[in-house]
């Protein structure tokens, strides 16, 4: 036992510290490193699925394609209204590899709160993640319209599609220039042709264009 305390054999490991000066330099430099292996994992149904570096990677581009293609700039701010899961973590690497602010806002939060924090950032796109907090942001939705809020996403499963058309109908139907879409991150879960009818039908029914899809399958 005379050993026990000894800390002269531990040495620290060069090759698990991954470079870069800030949250998102040191996340693409993993990528780059470290591709296919695990990054995180979440379990779903009883089931932990599994994200690689590469999988998260292509998520967060094309989450921050969509965003930049929505005009979001340097300096905006995005929040995001969800529990802790794998979706949650996209929405924020990819709002910082714009160059963005992530307000990430707590699911037990009331309603008041919620509309406090989006305006008091100047919130300029609402990720909300399921119906639950779809309920705050409803009404949240029709007052922002006032403050030029813009968008709102919610997010899409891997394993099971998360409906999101009636959700979209419910804001659009409350609004009248709020965009809204899903937050793709595997668009090859549904057929494009699906997808494409099911946006003219939103379209044409509210007024087009307020409902696009910011990840197409290429």
């Amino acid at each position: 036992m005379s050993n026990l305390w000894d800390t002269s054999r531990l040495k620290p490991n060069p090759d698990i510290v991954v470079p870069g000066e800030t949250m998102t330099a040191v996340f693409w430099n993993a990528v780059a490193l470290r591709g296919p292996k695990v990054a995180m994992r979440q379990k779903k149904l009883g089931l932990w699925r599994e994200w690689t570096w590469a999988a998260t990677a292509e998520a967060v581009r094309e989450i921050g394609d969509g965003l930049l293609a929505l005009g979001f700039n340097a300096g905006d701010c995005a929040s995001i209204l969800s529990n802790t899961v794998v979706e949650w973590v996209l929405a924020d690497l990819a709002v910082l590899s714009c160059g963005g602010v992530s307000s990430g806002i707590y699911p037990t939060d009331a309603p008041a709160q919620v509309e406090y924090l989006c305006f008091d950032s100047r919130t300029q796109v609402l990720f909300v993640e399921d119906d639950e907090q779809l309920d705050k942001a409803l009404d949240l939705a029709k007052k922002a319209e006032t403050y030029g809020f813009s968008h709102v996403w919610t997010f899409d499963s891997h394993i099971l599609w998360q409906e999101p058309y009636v959700i979209y109908s419910q804001i659009l139907a409350a609004t009248r220039n709020i965009i809204v879409g899903p937050m793709v991150t595997n668009p090859a879960t549904r057929d494009w042709t699906v997808t494409a009818s099911t946006y003219a039908t939103l379209n044409e029914m509210y007024g087009l264009i307020r409902l696009l899809c910011p990840s197409a399958l290429r």
